[in-house]
């Protein structure tokens, strides 16, 4: 699996789905998958999860691999993790397609830790300490705050690679944000 800056406006498209974002969750979390895995887990139909899993695969994210059995369709991710390139000189359609992806993201990263917190009290007192909400205000550099976006990558990176799972180990949906705040007037 490789990671890779996503450049493609028809590929950026394809992700900038909830049902997608979410079987990409599955696939990186699980390994390989078929549809029907994929939809007990992000609870739609097998048909659903076919149709985009095939969606994914021809925008290149994820393909198909042998099965044990070779009578079903197993899926696995061909990039481990993505990254989108915008600036100010890429294309209206590619920053429009960048934006809606950006936005599900968003979306998915705030239904998971509001189910979180709605079902808390479910949780075993280990996991409810070693959630954590982290948030502050630095002051940096475009320099400096790339070596903070490299040095948290690197963190993801590490506990990604694992090859076993560790005993009492489970999905963990991690958010780190950062970006430059717009400030009011007068202020920087």
């Amino acid at each position: 699996m490789s990671d890779s800056t996503v450049t493609d406006v028809t590929a950026v498209r394809a992700l900038a789905h909830p049902v997608r974002l979410a079987i990409l969750d599955v696939l990186q979390t699980g390994g390989s998958a078929t549809a029907t895995e994929c939809a007990q887990e992000v609870d739609e139909s097998p048909q659903t999860c076919s149709y985009h899993l095939r969606t994914l695969a021809k925008s290149g994210f994820v393909r198909r691999v042998e099965s044990d059995d070779a009578r079903e369709t197993r899926w696995e991710l061909v990039r481990k993790s993505l990254a989108l390139s915008t600036s100010s000189s890429s294309a209206p359609a590619f920053l429009a397609a960048a934006t809606a992806l950006q936005r599900q993201v968003l979306a998915r990263d705030e239904r998971a830790v509001t189910e979180f917190l709605e079902r808390e009290a479910e949780f075993d007192e280990e996991w409810q300490e070693a959630a954590t909400f982290t948030s502050g205000t630095l002051v940096l550099n475009a320099a400096e705050l790339e070596q903070v976006r490299a040095e948290v990558a690197r963190v993801l990176k590490r506990f990604e690679a694992r090859k076993r799972r560790p005993a009492g180990a489970r999905r963990v949906h991690v958010v780190f944000r950062a970006v430059p705040r717009v400030e009011r007037k007068g202020r920087k």
